[in-house]
């Protein structure tokens, strides 16, 4: 199974690249994606973001991405989440490694001004900066086995 984590500011386009790479995959490619987003919709998804419970969003993403990585029979899972740390990658790469997967690491960029109009969240401006700048200075340590591809979101 290859896992693809995704890295890059909210707004920048990181849900649209998971979505568009799994319809180009075709009907017999298993994949799915977690994301902690993904906790705060309602049944009849409404996104209710709430702050306080943004450690247990994350956790809860674990949870089912470790799931997914004791699966068997999928192709593909995708780590929808900002991860603009090395530190907010690295249980993902840790638990794939550990199941046996590869992993890529897809860094979507976006300029800040796009991502403040993008985002669906109402993450504010001073929040997609502070993302901006931690992105600055991601590096990832030699020893890990990724493959990183940038993708440049343009649109205006």
């Amino acid at each position: 199974m290859n896992v693809v984590i995704m890295v890059g500011c909210s707004g920048s386009g990181k849900s649209h690249y998971v979505w568009e790479q799994v319809r180009s995959l075709g009907p017999d490619t298993r994949c799915s994606a977690v994301s902690a987003d993904n906790y705060f919709l309602s049944d009849e998804g409404v996104y209710n973001f709430d702050v306080s419970k943004l450690g247990e969003a994350h956790a809860s993403c674990v949870r089912e991405f470790v799931d997914l990585c004791q699966s068997i029979g999928y192709d593909k899972v995708f780590v929808d989440n900002t991860n603009t740390t090395t530190e907010e990658i690295a249980p993902y790469y840790a638990l794939a490694k550990a199941y046996g997967h590869t992993v890529t690491v897809v860094v979507v960029l976006a300029p800040p001004e796009t991502c403040v109009r993008a985002n669906q969240h109402g993450v504010p401006e001073h929040a997609i900066r502070g993302q901006e700048t931690r992105l600055s200075k991601l590096t990832f340590p030699p020893f890990w086995e990724i493959a990183v591809q940038t993708v440049v979101n343009e649109r205006r």
